[in-house]
């Protein structure tokens, strides 16, 4: 996965926390993405991606952006579900739209 995809992937989570009632800026959500490579925030991506340094979407990546979503908004996703909705938002541009049906979120939050 390269810096471009996870700046998507980024889009795609602040309308994913949006959704749960959560609002991030543009930089936030590209910190909190930092973690599907393992990075602590956006500066390190970028510093890795000037190096070549690349990442799969797998369960560890998808387990390392669950437990930041745990500690930043106290959202319990299955990390399944989240490697499922990494995979498919890095295909299509407008996800989103239907993220909150899979995890059944409401105007407050997770439910």
């Amino acid at each position: 996965m390269k810096r471009d995809q996870l700046k998507h992937l980024a889009y795609h989570l602040r309308h994913l926390l949006k959704k749960a009632g959560h609002i991030v800026n543009h930089i936030q959500s590209l910190d909190l993405v930092a973690a599907v490579p393992g990075f602590k925030d956006w500066l390190e991506v970028n510093a890795a991606a000037r190096a070549g340094i690349a990442c799969e979407l797998d369960i560890a990546a998808a387990t390392r952006l669950a437990e930041r979503l745990k500690i930043h908004f106290d959202l319990d996703l299955p990390v399944e579900d989240l490697q499922t909705w990494l995979l498919t938002a890095q295909k299509s541009p407008r996800w989103h739209q239907s993220v909150g049906e899979m995890w059944n979120f409401d105007e407050g939050g997770a439910t």
